[in-house]
């Protein structure tokens, strides 16, 4: 989270892009270190890979193994859909040339000439070989990924790098003509999918409505948090899913919806004194629900809105908060909420609940309870593999993101996701996937 004090506030619309940068650039090897895997089981196309890295000289991390496996998965998953043009995006913008790209082509042009008949579809295996390490010399930093296509067995190793701090890949999987596996949206929605489905990819949002898919640029996707309508909260500001060179500034906006309106409630990152509602685009002012109020002992007044339901509640130092209506509905009872989510349609409210006996701490738990906004009765309770460190809900599809139980225990201050769980609330199923991607259920 970036931090800072509010001094006013105030709405802009930026409308540059950045330009391509035209000098041909290249990517550093990894250095030399010592790596202890565990590759866990998946039953996907790809696998997370838990490794420790023992460093030589001063060289640091850059990027984990869980990152480093996330880039290369999604531009997997941008060649595979023919998205070309968002997967050449990082190198075309950094000036590097795609490996096997013509000097008369263009980098999406290079993708879709080398990607015909299939020869990218997949599926493959990731599996990082070790943590990105920044070269105090040049100060670029790299790391490998080894990506083996499942049918055929062939390997090919694909480097990430950085110039001047962007990201970098040029290397492609084994092109190997297939049929190509289930995707993403396929193995955790099957065939039911949300109305609206938007997924954070490399530089890129992969956009589902109404079961049609879109893939649109978007260097702003590896830091959102929250997409409502056509806008995305990210940290530092408010960004328009289909343009991200427009943005409407904001320390840290969150995102409701309210008579088919997108609001930004905007707070004081840190030491809030007071709170103020906003509608995207135009930047006119729109009350608060809840009137904001001042609590000692590290409490704090909290709400969320969407489609005409608003939950509130007071929430202690510890993050935990008791949960009601505007009408008074008591949804929480003894339990404690964590992570919370409205439906798109404000018939249901989801929450971790962290006073759950199978609970890992007060800060968390796999416990995932959903009840009915109007009358508070439970609807489910599911107790998930692992930690909850994420929730988002559609019109009756919840996603959960579960976190690496490892880096719960020892308390690791940036916490990775190893899967995501869909649950249909209203038939009970439950779907799994092993993924560090993310994903948004936005009205």
């Amino acid at each position: 989270m970036r931090n800072g004090t509010l001094i006013g506030v105030f709405w802009l619309v930026v409308g540059c892009a950045d330009a391509p940068n035209t000098a041909q650039t290249s990517l550093v090897e990894p250095p030399s270190s010592t790596i202890s895997s565990i590759v866990e089981p998946s039953t996907t196309a790809s696998s997370i890979v838990k490794t420790t890295l023992s460093v030589e000289g001063n060289q640091r991390a850059a990027w984990s193994t869980v990152e480093a496996e996330g880039q290369v998965i999604n531009f997997l998953a941008a060649l595979a859909a023919g998205a070309f043009e968002q997967a050449a995006w990082s190198a075309e913008n950094g000036g590097a040339i795609i490996q096997g790209q013509g000097g008369d082509e263009t980098g999406a042009e290079a993708l879709e000439r080398m990607c015909r008949d299939g020869a990218c579809a997949g599926p493959y295996t990731v599996h990082a070989d070790g943590p990105a390490v920044r070269d105090p010399a040049s100060g670029q930093s790299s790391s490998t990924v080894t990506v083996t296509h499942v049918e055929s067995g062939e390997v090919a190793t694909m480097r990430l790098g950085t110039f001047e701090g962007q990201l970098i890949i040029v290397d492609l999987p084994p092109l190997v003509p297939s049929t190509g596996g289930p995707t993403l949206i396929e193995e955790l929605f099957g065939d039911a999918l949300p109305s609206r489905v938007v997924v954070s990819r490399f530089d890129a949002f992969e956009i589902w409505e109404d079961g049609e898919s879109e893939w649109v640029t978007n260097w702003w996707a590896e830091e959102a948090y929250e997409v409502e309508g056509d806008f995305v909260a990210a940290y530092g500001a408010v960004v328009a899913l289909h343009d991200p060179s427009t943005t409407y500034e904001g320390l840290c906006p969150r995102l409701m919806t309210r008579d088919g309106e997108v609001l930004v409630l905007e707070q004081n990152c840190d030491t809030s004194t007071s709170w103020q509602m906003f509608e995207v685009p135009s930047g006119e002012s729109r009350p608060t629900p809840i009137r904001y109020e001042e609590r000692g002992d590290g409490e704090f007044v909290w709400f969320v809105e969407r489609s005409g339901t608003v939950i509130h509640g007071i929430g202690d130092a510890e993050g935990n908060l008791g949960l009601k209506t505007l009408q008074g509905v008591d949804l929480t009872g003894d339990d404690s909420a964590g992570y919370v989510a409205l439906s798109t349609n404000g018939k249901y409210v989801a929450y971790v609940d962290h006073a759950d006996p199978a609970a890992v701490s007060h800060f968390w738990s796999p416990v995932v309870v959903v009840k009915d906004t109007s009358t508070g009765a439970e609807l489910g309770r599911w107790t998930l593999d692992a930690p909850v460190r994420s929730l988002e809900f559609g019109e009756s599809w919840l996603v959960a993101g579960e976190a690496d139980p490892e880096a719960v225990r020892v308390g690791d201050y940036m916490v990775e996701q190893i899967a995501l769980v869909a649950i249909e609330v209203e038939t009970g199923e439950t779907n799994r996937v092993e993924t560090p991607t993310f994903l948004f259920l936005p009205t």
